[in-house]
């Protein structure tokens, strides 16, 4: 069971690693750019994590796995550690450390990538009803607290830097591990989790600027809208006239 557990960990540890010299980042600071290469890790992850749904000798090698580790019920510290990514992701830079962003739009960012892992998962949970390891429901894949857990994580990495994200990820890791622990998951359930988290961040970053403009942040130069009134005394009518100018 150590064996197998430490295992988990250093492959949790690697994809950290890999994460954390993923260059991701660009040399503008505005807004981190689509770029294919940022869908290799976390779509490796979710697809590792959902051929393990439906193939029969993975399926039975995660079955292996959660019980060589076996339930051991830990303290449901998962169920706040989840959000301790996240909230560093908000809070670090009134502490001292130098956010690549300031507060509303790291407000911004993390709602959007919030309500887009809640909907990937939740869709997810719907259409697969995977049984979990103790049986009790059939919403298993993927993992929820790992998919926020991750978010937060590579928020933390996107705006802080990948020392700052390594501590994130290892935050993320550890929930992973305690959701296995617990007998919540499986394993492929954690990994599809953390692709899903990985991939919501990111999406939440490249959805920034069409989201500024639709609050009206950062309205483009030269750009208005005008509502002209009218009235007609020949139809005793009102009319409105909206006009965009570019």
């Amino acid at each position: 069971m150590k064996r197998v557990l430490l295992l988990i960990i250093v492959a949790a540890t690697c994809i950290t690693q890999a994460l954390a010299s993923d260059s991701t980042h660009t040399e503008r600071i505005d807004t981190l750019r689509f770029t294919p290469r940022q869908l290799i890790v976390p779509g490796t992850l979710i697809t590792v994590g959902a051929v393990a749904v439906g193939i029969k000798p993975l399926a039975q090698a995660r079955r292996w796995i959660n019980s060589e580790i076996g339930i051991h019920k830990c303290a449901p510290y998962d169920d706040y550690i989840q959000y301790l990514p996240a909230a560093g992701y908000l809070f670090l830079d009134f502490a001292g450390l130098k956010s690549r962003r300031p507060f509303v739009d790291r407000v911004i960012v993390g709602a959007t990538g919030a309500i887009i892992t809640a909907a990937l998962v939740r869709g997810t949970k719907l259409c697969v009803s995977e049984l979990r390891p103790t049986g009790t429901s059939t919403n298993a894949f993927p993992s929820g607290h790992s998919a926020t857990a991750f978010l937060g994580a590579e928020l933390l990495r996107q705006d802080y830097g990948p020392w700052v994200g390594a501590c994130g990820y290892l935050v993320a890791s550890g929930v992973g591990v305690m959701r296995i622990l617990n007998g919540r998951h499986w394993l492929n359930d954690v990994l599809a989790g953390a692709g899903i988290g990985i991939l919501s961040a990111r999406a939440a970053e490249w959805l920034l600027p069409f989201n500024r403009r639709w609050l009206g942040l950062d309205r483009r130069r030269g750009e208005a809208a005008v509502l002209v009134p009218a009235y007609s005394p020949v139809n005793r009518s009102f009319a409105l006239t909206a006009a965009i100018i570019f």
